[in-house]
């Protein structure tokens, strides 16, 4: 996922959203921006979306959960590893990149044009994400 086209006035530092979706039904349980490359920010929000604070109030833990970040995914990973949770890095994960187009679209906010030229592997016509970029992508609902 691309660093959002957006800033506050007289923050030099990048934003970032994170999104935590369920991939089956494509619902957004969180979606919070991160300033910088804040990796204990992103782990909070996380949390604070397992412990029923996100969208929905869904409590739980699901299964598996897919990382577009490989720095958020390394952090995290260890703990919740041992509670289960099977912890998977994807720099490219469509459904979400798609998610995040639309929510670009409907803040009217258009992104560089370098990219929205870059295209993802599988040939999809999709902005490649940064390494460190801060999205969690659930693969299965929570429980």
């Amino acid at each position: 996922m691309p660093t959002i086209p957006a800033s506050i006035q007289g923050d030099p530092r990048s934003m970032q959203m994170l999104l935590v979706v369920d991939e089956a039904s494509e619902y957004v349980f969180q979606g919070r921006p991160v300033f910088g490359d804040n990796l204990w920010e992103a782990m909070k929000i996380m949390m604070e979306t397992f412990r029923g604070g996100g969208m929905g109030g869904r409590k739980g833990l699901p299964d598996k959960i897919i990382f577009s970040s490989r720095k958020l995914c390394t952090a995290i990973a260890p703990s919740l590893e041992p509670m289960g949770v099977k912890c998977f890095y994807e720099p490219v994960i469509p459904k979400l990149q798609a998610i995040v187009a639309d929510l670009i679209e409907h803040l009217g906010i258009s992104l560089p044009s370098s990219a929205k030229s870059k295209k993802a592997p599988s040939g999809l016509d999709a902005a490649i994400p940064a390494p460190d970029d801060l999205s969690p992508h659930f693969s299965q609902p929570m429980i």
